[in-house]
């Protein structure tokens, strides 16, 4: 009897390990993002795929992700942090936040602008990222709609180069995604490694994590996500004092 339990035990564990997660991402937004692979598919695939589950993703508009975990369509929804569980109504199996958006208004150090508000920027040419204005809170809404002179792309690669070329004065945007198509643009020949530029965190930080819809799930994506702590992929990214 006791070999029959545990071989029903080990088959159960085999297959819940084996089983499919969808998880849905806002969009594709490298570094952090992409069908190729990003900050946040790694942390999944090494957190999860190791135990033995095929993950699979989805690359949907911001508010779709929402529709699509209320919906049953996903196991695992992404950007979530406590604000988000409380304003859209989500149930679920929180991861706590463990990584970080953080805006900045950039700008090229030759200009010398000085600004130390969200409101100084109001007089500057200024590109964000698509939605930033409903996004980032009543201040910085009410800026760009004193700000004759803002406007938004959904091409962040854009942003970097526009900026580089003088079109604008300032991009407010991810330090990650700018690191990103800073150096992918330099590799290009595109702009030189030797413009200096000037950050203005002005924003702070946008804390996020994953909501599962399934408890163990959830516990064992913690678990292992402590593990990652000394991961140099992930250590200067990733922070975990919120972590249980």
């Amino acid at each position: 009897m006791k070999k029959i339990i545990l071989t029903i035990l080990l088959l159960t564990q085999t297959v819940n390990a084996n089983q499919s997660i969808r998880v849905s991402f806002g969009e594709s937004l490298e570094p952090w993002v992409s069908p190729q692979g990003g900050i946040l598919n790694d942390v999944l695939r090494t957190t999860l795929e190791k135990e033995g589950y095929k993950l699979s993703f989805s690359f949907d508009p911001y508010a779709r992700r929402i529709l699509s975990y209320k919906n049953n369509l996903v196991d695992v929804v992404s950007d979530i942090n406590q604000s988000v569980i409380n304003t859209d109504g989500l149930k679920g199996y929180f991861s706590e936040t463990f990584y970080a958006y953080e805006n900045y208004a950039i700008s090229l150090e030759s200009n010398h602008f000085d600004i130390s508000t969200v409101k100084d920027l109001k007089k500057y040419s200024l590109l964000s990222w698509q939605g930033a204005s409903k996004r980032l809170g009543p201040e910085y809404e009410k800026m760009t709609k004193d700000n004759d002179q803002y406007s938004e792309t959904h091409d962040q690669k854009k942003q970097v180069l526009l900026l580089f070329n003088k079109r604008y004065n300032f991009i407010q945007i991810d330090k990650q995604i700018f690191d990103h198509y800073r150096n992918l643009l330099i590799n290009e020949g595109k702009i030189s490694k030797d413009v200096k530029y000037t950050m203005k965190p002005l924003f702070g930080k946008s804390k996020n994590g994953f909501l599962f819809r399934d408890k163990k799930l959830r516990d064992l994506f913690v678990s292992r996500l402590k593990l990652l702590k000394d991961d140099p992929r992930f250590k200067e990214i990733l922070y975990f004092d919120e972590l249980k």
